[in-house]
Parts: C-alpha cells; sequence; structure tokens
C-alpha cells in the first residue's frame, strides 16, 4: 500500500519581537493538538497544495513560505479512509496575518510561544517539525 503525499505547515505569525504558533484543536478522526497538514493533489504543485490548505482549514492566505527542508511521514491506522499505508510529507513554516476562522476538522486554535505550542502539541513528529521551523525562522 502506497503513502498518501501531501505537506505540513507551521502557521506563524510575528508580534514586535516575538513569533506566535498556531496550534489547532482536532476534533475529526482523533482528538488533540496539531499542526496543518493536508494531502497533494496530483495536478498540484507542493505551493498550490500549501495556499489550498490554508484556505480550507483557516481561511487564510499566506505571506512567506519557507521551505524546512525537512520530509516527515508517519503510518496510519490499518483502517483509514484513503485507504493508505501512512501520509508522507514536505514540511513548511507559513507566516500569516489575519482574522482565523477553522472548519469542521477543528474545535479551537491556540497562539503560542514555541515552548508552549512545543509541550502542547500531541505526537512527537510534529514537535520536531516546529522546531525546524523555529530555527529557520529567527
Amino acid at each position: 500500500m502506497e503513502m498518501r503525499k501531501g505537506v505540513s505547515l507551521v502557521v506563524y505569525r510575528k508580534e514586535k519581537d516575538k513569533i506566535f504558533y498556531l496550534i489547532l484543536k482536532r476534533k475529526r478522526r482523533w482528538i488533540g493538538y496539531e499542526l496543518i497538514k493536508g494531502g497533494k493533489f496530483k495536478s498540484e504543485s507542493e505551493i498550490q497544495t500549501i495556499k489550498r490548505e490554508l484556505r480550507e482549514e483557516i481561511r487564510v492566505k499566506p505571506i512567506k513560505i519557507i521551505n524546512l527542508n525537512y520530509p516527515t511521514k508517519f503510518n496510519y491506522p490499518k483502517k483509514n479512509v484513503f485507504h493508505k499505508k501512512g501520509f508522507s510529507a514536505n514540511c513548511y513554516a507559513v507566516e500569516i496575518k489575519g482574522k482565523i476562522k477553522l472548519n469542521n476538522e477543528h474545535s479551537s486554535y491556540k497562539w503560542l510561544t514555541y515552548n508552549k505550542a512545543k509541550n502542547i502539541l500531541t505526537y512527537q513528529n510534529l514537535k520536531i517539525i516546529l522546531g525546524k521551523a523555529n530555527e529557520k525562522i529567527k
């Protein structure tokens, strides 16, 4: 069985001299805190996928996109809605401005500093991705 290909996004905003990261509370398929991620359509570039996922999940446009040059992957449970072995993604940091409007995948969101965001994320691979973004953004 093949992997579902996509992108993982560390969404951030800058306020004065501080950086805040967007952490979403997932409510569909599992419950916990995560970053934005999404599958890539065959006809899309990764940049098109990033823009679409931001539009679908939080209704904003990117100001700046930074390729973290960090691939990630994880396996899905044996039975999953995508009928794939797992998810493999390239990771990006994305700066945004504007008001967030969530879709039905998430119940809430938080803007947090790096250490607080790292502590609240559910999975270790997300903490690593957040760390890679924090290194590149500074």
